[in-house]
């Protein structure tokens, strides 16, 4: 037994000798703070606890990008970009609970991912009916080098916007595109811009609105002019034959018609959209028809309406004539036995008993 005069020898504490970690490499895009590793020492002194800091010295080029978390986690800050920076230099220490300590420079890789291109973003736009866009532009771009992109373009509304009548413009990474959406159409067509490096795509969408403009009546083929003459002084003209619209049916269209019914010399009713004419007594006239849609726009044709004079004997007209037997015959000038007003070509026939 001691006398109390015995002496405990210990072992005094030593440094650690080596830090480990786990792994020394990161994808890109990993996110904000993605852990690279899990930081370890060896120490000869058996269940020795330890801390682990980034220091100051030799490789502590990008201590600044890194934190260690939950004691022994190194994470990289920032979401890492292999484009922009492939390999990162930190120094940590590990110091022990008696404040010994053992510094290591590391080398963080980053690995390469193969990445979507991108696109920006193209505003929705509202036009008129029958307008087209005009160039809208973008850009498109691809972190991962020597890819080859391409731009396609589709509508959700082909009634409207048909694919063809999209046109893609530009080279490298300044793009355009115009949209031509179909005569007279109108509604809201969505266009999906895609960009492909042959494996990934990048896309966006935006909006075209297209508002409906009312378009002017149009005339169709032209009212023809109108010749009566005395053997029949009445004929009738259906209106929405001539007349077209594209929102108001021609059979709904207004007509209004000048000069008014009951013009000198003839005289105009109506039945319906049906013009009947009645001629009275020779003459011409000028008659102006006027087609007016739902929304009020209007359209003006006019004919001529002639009446013709009924041609008439002149004098006491064609002379009996009595011929001998040895009579070789008889010319008889028929012009100088008809008149006509109007200074028409006259044609006979000539009837016996």
């Amino acid at each position: 037994g001691g006398d109390g005069n015995d002496i405990v020898l210990g072992i005094a504490n030593r440094e650690p000798t080596n830090i480990s970690l786990t792994s020394a490499t990161l994808p890109e895009n990993a996110g904000a703070n993605a852990e690279v590793g899990t930081l370890s020492s060896t120490d000869p002194d058996t269940g020795d606890t330890f801390t682990y800091t980034l220091v100051t010295g030799t490789g502590d080029a990008d201590n600044a990008a890194f934190n260690i978390f939950s004691g022994n986690k190194l994470r990289l800050t920032a979401s890492a970009n292999y484009e922009a920076k492939s390999s990162y230099s930190v120094r940590i220490r590990s110091t022990d609970q008696g404040s010994l300590f053992y510094e290591k420079q590391f080398t963080i890789n980053i690995t390469d991912v193969a990445e979507n291109p991108t696109i920006t973003a193209i505003d929705d736009i509202m036009i008129d009916e029958d307008t087209a866009t005009g160039a809208l532009d973008f850009s498109i771009a691809d972190q991962d080098a020597g890819s080859n992109l391409t731009v396609t373009a589709t509508s959700d509304n082909q009634a409207l916007v048909p694919n063809a009548n999209i046109i893609l413009g530009g080279t490298g990474a300044n793009r355009s595109i115009y949209v031509a959406p179909v005569a007279n159409g109108f509604g809201v067509a969505e266009i999906t811009v895609v960009v492909s490096d042959g494996v990934l795509t990048g896309s966006t969408s935006y909006t075209v609105t297209v508002n409906s403009v009312n378009d002017e009546p149009v005339v169709v083929g032209g009212i023809p002019d109108v010749t009566l003459v005395a053997s029949d002084r009445t004929t009738s003209l259906n209106l929405e034959t001539y007349f077209s619209d594209i929102e108001t049916a021609s059979s709904a269209m207004t007509y209004t018609v000048t000069p008014a019914p009951g013009a000198p010399f003839h005289n105009l009713s109506r039945t319906g959209n049906t013009l009947n004419i009645a001629a009275t007594a020779p003459g011409e006239v000028v008659i102006t028809v006027t087609a007016q849609d739902a929304d009020t726009a209007t359209v003006t044709d006019s004919f001529t309406l002639r009446v013709k004079h009924v041609p008439e004997i002149a004098g006491t007209g064609i002379p009996d004539t009595l011929l001998s037997p040895a009579s070789t015959g008889l010319d008889i000038i028929l012009g100088n036995y008809f008149l006509d007003q109007d200074s028409d070509a006259l044609t006979y026939t000539i009837a016996n008993n």
